[in-house]
């Protein structure tokens, strides 16, 4: 039971009496106009209320979504401590990845082209077995200069038994995979087997 649930309308009505900038959004906000105008919005369970004395819609927008990078402006070092992996498939794998932003924009994990850690698994001879691997969620917004740790997770359990390269690589949704736009040389050995 949750004491004084509020709908965005209330909540944002409620705010109004005490700050002279309200935004109140529910959903993924792309636009300056859904944060002025509740209406626009798709109403999920998650509600986002940001209030305060000068607050300007657009520096907001900035901060709460994600628009697609330019290309140009894309540079990533990504480095992984292990050179390989040995396992039945049983679990999907683990891997800690170190990422270095060396371009321009922030990478994070925000709609509407949220950035997420990913991969790609090749055979031995370079045939690609697995393009489109899952997403990890980055956990923290990467800043130009920045290097983080973040935590890949790989599902093995559709690969028969083997040699592969794992290579890690981070993925704007809708947009581009970085691995076509930079050099990324990070790749894990993955041996997969009954053991």
């Amino acid at each position: 039971m949750h004491i004084n649930e509020q709908r965005p309308m209330t909540l944002k009505q409620t705010l109004n009496r005490y700050f002279s900038s309200v935004y109140v959004w529910s959903g993924k906000i792309e636009a300056i106009e859904q944060l002025s105008d509740i209406g626009m919005q798709q109403i999920e369970n998650e509600v986002t209320a940001v209030a305060g004395k000068h607050i300007l819609a657009e520096e907001l927008l900035k901060l709460v979504s994600n628009g697609r990078l330019k290309k140009q402006e894309v540079c990533v070092q990504i480095a992984c401590e292990g050179a390989c992996i040995r396992t039945d498939g049983s679990k999907p794998l683990v891997i800690p990845v170190k990422i270095k932003n060396e371009g321009k924009g922030v990478l994070k994990s925000q709609q509407p082209y949220p950035v997420h850690l990913s991969y790609h698994i090749r055979k031995d001879d370079g045939e690609m077995v697995v393009f489109d691997g899952m997403r990890s969620v980055l956990n923290t917004s990467i800043q130009p200069g920045m290097c983080t740790q973040e935590l890949l997770e790989v599902s093995v359990q559709e690969l028969s038994d083997g040699e592969y390269w794992i290579e890690p690589d981070l993925v704007q949704e809708g947009w581009m995979w970085f691995r076509e736009v930079c050099e990324i040389s990070a790749k894990i050995r993955l041996i997969r087997d009954g053991l």
